[in-house]
């Protein structure tokens, strides 16, 4: 779900949509159709724009106020699991087929694949105040990644808990090893 402007948000379904609705009475106002896939991930852009991401390997950018799809991002080759946005021009997309894109929001390009996961990667997260971003997969990993290299500056396996220090961007692990 992502909210819009603290009296909207949008959700995704199973049933290929995804929904605006009123916070107040929590009735539907809209029904964004698009995606032949289910839509597992919203995340909101701007104030009146959100981005969906679906079983169908694509993302699409839609507008709340035209009530239209503006682009469609192609590029995964399994389902979009997560989308988390970076700042005004980009965003982060995890996925089933073991990637995490960088890709530019007015563009439609994907600027960057990160590879390194062996399996569906679930959570993608951007460090804040940081050029750097987490992922974590089924391969029981969570990878810390620059923004701006394709490789990854920590690996830590088995992780179950962990937490980004504001200091110095390593990581308290509770539970696993590094």
């Amino acid at each position: 779900m992502a909210n819009i402007d603290g009296l909207t948000f949008v959700s995704g379904s199973a049933d290929y949509t995804a929904k605006l609705w009123n916070i107040h009475t929590g009735r539907c106002i809209f029904t964004f159709k698009g995606h032949p896939g289910w839509v597992n991930t919203v995340v909101s852009v701007f104030n009146s724009h959100f981005l969906t991401g679906s079983d169908d390997n694509t993302i699409k950018l839609w507008d709340i106020e035209s009530r239209q799809c503006l682009r469609t991002f192609e590029g995964h080759i399994g389902s979009v699991t997560m989308l988390c946005l970076v700042d005004k021009k980009t965003f982060l997309s995890a996925s089933s087929d073991t990637t995490v894109k960088l890709w530019n929001l007015v563009s439609g390009e994907c600027i960057r694949t990160f590879l390194g996961h062996s399996n569906w990667v679930y959570s993608v997260v951007k460090v804040e105040g940081r050029s750097t971003f987490l992922s974590g997969a089924a391969d029981n990993t969570i990878k810390h990644w620059r923004l701006s290299s394709m490789e990854d500056s920590d690996v830590y396996n088995n992780v179950l808990d962990c937490d980004v220090k504001d200091d110095d961007c390593d990581f308290d692990i509770e539970m696993g090893e590094k």
